[in-house]
Order: C-alpha cells, then structure tokens, then sequence
C-alpha cells in the first residue's frame, strides 16, 4: 500500500523497533531523573528512584542488545582524546 509521500510502506525492523524502545527508555530516565531531584516526600522520593533504576536497567539492556548486533557502536575513545574531555569538563565547572 503506497504512503501519502508516494513511497512504498515498510514495516519496523527489529533494528528499528530497539532504536525506538531505546529513546523511549532515555526520555523516562531523563524524566524520572528530574521527577526524583524535585520529590518533596521521602517515600515518594524512594519510589521514583525505584523507578529510574527500573528504566536505566532496561536501558541498559537494550543498548547491550543494539551494540552486540552491531546497531549501536561506541567508538574507543584514545588517551589524548580522553585527557581533551576531561579538560574541557573541568573547565566547564560551575564555580562553587
């Protein structure tokens, strides 16, 4: 069945399928990371981060899945690259 763009329609790969469960995990991390750091309530507070350790496993496991495929490579960063980010991290520091 043609698209509205003219194209033919092709169903998600399960390349595709883990690339969007990936940034879905990283969307609630990031919003339960920020939810836990403005918890008023201490059982609440225990209860987010119960949460955010949940999706930061799943996370985790996705992105083991994606990189052992070959879908999601890291490239190794050498020791002069390393020492650049440090630098530029600690340059970057807030003053306290």
């Amino acid at each position: 069945m043609p698209n509205p763009t003219g194209g033919k329609t092709q169903g998600m790969t399960d390349r595709d399928r883990l690339q969007d469960m990936l940034s879905s995990e990283k969307f609630l991390a990031n919003n339960w990371s920020v939810s836990a750091s403005e918890m008023v309530q201490q059982e609440l507070f225990q209860d987010t981060m119960q949460f955010l350790n949940e999706v930061h496993g799943a996370h985790r496991q996705l992105f083991q899945v994606m990189n052992q495929k070959g879908w999601y490579q890291i490239d190794q960063a050498d020791q002069q690259q390393i020492s650049q980010a440090a630098s530029q991290f600690t340059q970057n520091q807030m003053p306290r």
